[in-house]
């Protein structure tokens, strides 16, 4: 296209409406995304000895860490569709620290001794099955994020889609310990934190392909 037509096609379709702050957004996606792990909780319900379980400080810091990492992948993916925003990429690292804190928490608890056993609740273990359930609820907030930043211009587009589906996943993980039955860090590893790091990569292919400039 000459660059003449261009500019004519361009002032034929009026000014666009300017977008606000990517805070703005955030805030208002962080809500959304919680209200989704609300309603996904309420129908799997929560494990009985939830009590239990939060006397045990890791079981606390892996929750926050969870949450932390949810909160934060949706501002870095807002961020990082404002070009204008780029003074601010010092955030954008976090949820990636954050994950890298999880899998050391994880790592820790594998090589120390075991935690005392929390309830006599028995634990039947899944395997494939809570990798599918994770899939099944961060799918729809991956796609409404993806979705939502095309209307940007993300400078960093494998980043951004990384940090969208880290924010779905990360909250996924988070309703997932809140209601499974189990202390297995090896299972928490292979069917949790290893398919959502493979997530994590999937979005990125994703994003360097829908959210060009």
């Amino acid at each position: 296209m000459e660059t003449t037509d261009l500019i004519s096609q361009l002032s034929q379709n009026g000014p666009r409406r300017p977008l606000k702050s990517p805070f703005y957004y955030a805030s208002i996606i962080c809500v959304c995304l919680f209200s989704f792990g609300l309603v996904a909780q309420c129908y799997l319900g929560l494990r009985d000895d939830l009590a239990l379980q939060l006397t045990n400080p890791l079981y606390i810091l892996e929750c926050g860490l969870l949450l932390a990492l949810s909160i934060s992948s949706v501002f870095a993916a807002l961020i990082s569709m404002y070009p204008d925003y780029y003074r601010h990429r010092s955030l954008l690292p976090i949820p990636f620290l954050l994950f890298v804190a999880i899998a050391g928490l994880m790592a820790w608890q594998w090589v120390t001794v075991p935690l005392p056993s929390m309830g006599d609740i028995t634990f039947s273990p899944h395997t494939y099955e809570c990798t599918i359930c994770i899939a099944i609820m961060a799918v729809p907030s991956s796609l409404a994020l993806f979705w939502f930043m095309q209307r940007g211009a993300s400078i960093t587009p494998s980043r951004a889609g990384a940090y969208a589906t880290l924010a779905a996943t990360g909250m996924a993980c988070l309703v997932m310990r809140l209601e499974e039955y189990a202390n297995s860090i090896p299972h928490f590893v292979t069917w949790h934190y290893l398919p959502t790091l493979i997530f994590a990569a999937f979005g990125a292919l994703i994003g360097n392909k829908l959210l060009k400039w």
